[in-house]
């Protein structure tokens, strides 16, 4: 586990990055460099700044690197183990690369459509050999904090958000492959091995129960790859930014997989359901979860049930992945800090367990194949 002296070394290595880097600072080199915020992640440290420079009025960025320690990576549990994953673990040489191509990319599909209802986050620099990458600061809170009652945002303001990020991932998937953009999970086999893995792995573990087991063979057995699309891979509430009237700028994307495009409603619908979870006061003015997700389906171009039958099957595979990383969570240090987690942990395993079964029951037919309807409307999205 990372300590604060690392932290501190590489926060060092960060403002001493941007410090040399005339083209942060409009021609000139920076000469007063404030960190405003630290965010501390298992598998990065972010850093939002304000520069100043001989050049001009002060500047705001979010700078972001990765930690390359091995007790920090993301498929490793707390004993060392590799756990599958829904999401290849990235390569931490390239990650930041990959993602500046994918935000620039969006950048020109965001100008190019001229919806007033997106905007983007803009790529400033990437530096240390692609090891640092600064973006243009964005003063605005996420959907996932709208969701959970930021005032600044109100309920009509987050229904649009969820009806324009609809369509804008529509618009996401149908764009051209990045350099480094690989093809995935494109037949029933592949679909089928990675729920193997995920129960493999968790069938040992505290929690899992017949009445799962259960659920999730009958989701198994009708899994069948959807319209294939660029995939965002993490589309969810907490990695886009919402503006007054509902626009939304979507962000922390690599552009990595040509997927199944059921995977990154899949995602979106679950996080959206869990939001809760991060609630640091009740959200008495946020909209019904159904009604957000229904918002979302619609910019997307579907019904609520015929994309229910979609994206069903898909939500119990985010659901295992976030089972898998619940239990890979790092400890905290205080005895009362754990104690609290593992209050936490079940309540959480408790929730995906219920989830699970929910969606089992909710699929079209006794197999839960798509329905014909559904697909065909994303397959029409994809030509």
């Amino acid at each position: 586990m990372t300590g604060p002296s690392e932290i501190e070394a590489l926060e060092q290595q960060v403002v001493d990055a941007v410090s040399g880097s005339e083209s942060l600072g409009g021609g000139r080199v920076p000469t007063r460099i404030v960190v405003l915020r630290r965010h501390v992640h298992r598998g990065s440290l972010g850093l939002a700044l304000e520069i100043t420079s001989e050049a001009g009025r002060p500047r705001r960025l979010f700078a972001k690197t990765m930690r390359s320690q091995s007790s920090d990576r993301h498929d490793l549990d707390q004993e060392g183990r590799s756990h599958p994953r829904l999401r290849p673990v990235p390569d931490p040489h390239t990650r930041l690369q990959y993602e500046a191509s994918a935000l620039d990319r969006v950048s020109l599909m965001v100008g190019q459509a001229d919806d007033p209802g997106w905007f983007s986050v803009d790529v400033a620099a990437v530096l240390r050999d692609g090891r640092l990458l600064v973006l243009e600061h964005v003063d605005r809170p996420t959907l996932h904090q709208a969701v959970t009652g930021d005032g600044r945002i109100g309920r009509q303001g987050v229904f649009e958000g969820c009806r324009n990020a609809g369509r804008w991932l529509r618009a996401f998937h149908r764009l051209d492959d990045l350099g480094h953009t690989a093809t995935r999970l494109t037949s029933a086999v592949d679909l089928r091995a990675l729920v193997d893995r995920f129960v493999d792995h968790l069938r040992s573990t505290s929690g899992w129960s017949s009445r799962v087991d259960d659920a999730v063979t009958r989701v198994r057995a009708g899994l069948q790859p959807s319209a294939l699309g660029l995939g965002h891979g993490e589309f969810g509430p907490h990695n886009m930014f919402i503006g007054e009237a509902g626009q939304i700028a979507v962000f922390d994307t690599r552009a990595s997989h040509r997927q199944p495009i059921a995977l990154d409603l899949a995602y979106f619908v679950t996080m959206l359901r869990f939001s809760d979870l991060k609630r640091s006061r009740p959200a008495l003015r946020a909209p019904s979860n159904r009604a957000l997700e229904e918002a979302l389906l619609a910019g997307y171009g579907l019904e609520r049930r015929s994309g229910r039958s979609l994206i069903g099957p898909y939500e119990v595979l985010v659901l295992l992945d976030l089972w898998c990383s619940t239990l890979a969570a790092t400890p905290p240090r205080r005895a009362v800090r754990r104690a609290a987690q593992a209050v936490r942990r079940r309540v959480r395993i408790a929730r995906f367990r219920t989830a699970i079964c929910d969606a089992s029951v909710e699929l079209d037919g006794p197999t839960g194949i798509p329905s014909p309807a559904a697909d065909g409307v994303l397959q029409a999205h994809d030509r």
